[in-house]
């Protein structure tokens, strides 16, 4: 999964009071819930999860695809 750092919450407890409108808040919740849940599931069912965050493809995407990789031939 590619996790977009606003909409999945990146170190969310950090800026979560800076959002002006409850909406925002509820939603970005609903959101890192519903990953959590879904990341367990998929595990639970013998997937491999990859999470990635947005800021680490703009730092640095040879390395995300470096751990990408990792866990495909690892698989």
């Amino acid at each position: 999964f590619l996790d977009s750092d606003f909409w999945h919450g990146w170190q969310y407890p950090r800026w979560k009071h800076l959002l002006k409108n409850d909406f925002w808040r509820s939603k970005i919740e609903a959101n890192r819930k519903r990953d959590k849940k879904n990341t367990q599931h998929l595990k639970r069912n013998g997937w491999n999860v990859i999470r990635i965050w947005e800021h680490n493809i703009n730092k640095d995407i040879t390395k995300e695809i470096e751990r990408i990789l990792k866990v495909i031939n690892n698989a």
